[in-house]
């Protein structure tokens, strides 16, 4: 834009020359300048100067602040998709966590529908992906992404969903039920089944099953998350950096750009 400017402006100073020379008193600057009043073509000039050089100014300060616009634009939605990555790694590493912590020593045991610790309720609400705010990426080169996302959103939920309801279970019934049986550490699992009876043992099972289900398939699939997505984010926005994430490892790095 700042090259037009000065093309203008060299365009109105050459004909401003162009008519001066072919003025009567351009031989004579001193005669054309005592000159009163001024000549009404030289009056016609400035006043066509005056409005060229105003309307390139006015073209160059509405491309100015377009541009300003446009990289506001994009640098709020570069953010918004970090923002979004940010949240599922965080979703990530909570879930990593609670399968090595929880899950893992039990897994293969046949008790561990007893035996799987409960934890606390976990609010998880502020880890949810905003997807309708998302709706920009329908108009850019990663549109295929929103869909990996929001999946992997949902999956994120429905594992903390069923760790919270077994933990319910465990907190709210089976521990009661020990209690009221005067129970001591070494039961077998027979005695333990038996003094809580089937409706609880079958409850415990079909949630600790639902545990482990939906916290490995969550796992799985934002860990895809972190491999695709942001490179597809880079080539929708080339130069722009984006997070990237995998499972974290046992020292619990962080994500990377």
């Amino acid at each position: 834009m700042e090259k037009t400017v000065t093309a203008i402006a060299w365009s109105v100073y050459v004909c401003l020359v162009s008519l001066l020379a072919a003025a009567p008193h351009w031989i004579s600057v001193r005669g054309w300048l005592s000159t009163d009043p001024a000549p009404a073509w030289i009056q016609a000039v400035g006043s066509v100067a005056a409005i060229v050089a105003t309307a390139a100014v006015v073209q160059w300060q509405h491309v100015r602040e377009q541009r300003r616009q446009i990289a506001a634009e994009l640098a709020a939605r570069v953010e918004h998709c970090n923002v979004t990555l940010l949240k599922l790694w965080r979703q990530l590493n909570w879930l990593v966590n609670y399968q090595a912590q929880f899950l893992n020593p039990q897994r293969a045991h046949a008790t561990r529908h007893v035996s799987l610790l409960s934890s606390p309720p976990y609010d998880y609400a502020r880890w949810m992906v905003d997807g309708p705010n998302l709706a920009f990426l329908m108009s850019t080169g990663a549109a295929g992404v929103v869909a990996e996302i929001i999946l992997a959103d949902e999956k994120f939920e429905a594992a903390v969903q069923a760790v919270n309801a077994r933990s319910a279970i465990h907190l709210g019934e089976f521990q009661p039920a020990l209690e009221r049986l005067g129970w001591a550490e070494g039961w077998p699992l027979e005695q333990v089944e038996r003094c809580i009876g089937p409706r609880l043992t079958l409850q415990l099972k079909a949630a600790t099953d639902q545990v482990y289900l939906h916290v490995d398939a969550a796992i799985g699939r934002l860990q895809d998350v972190g491999k695709v997505v942001p490179a597809a984010l880079r080539q929708a926005f080339p130069g722009e950096r984006f997070i990237a994430f995998n499972a974290p490892d046992a020292d619990r790095q962080g994500p990377s750009t």
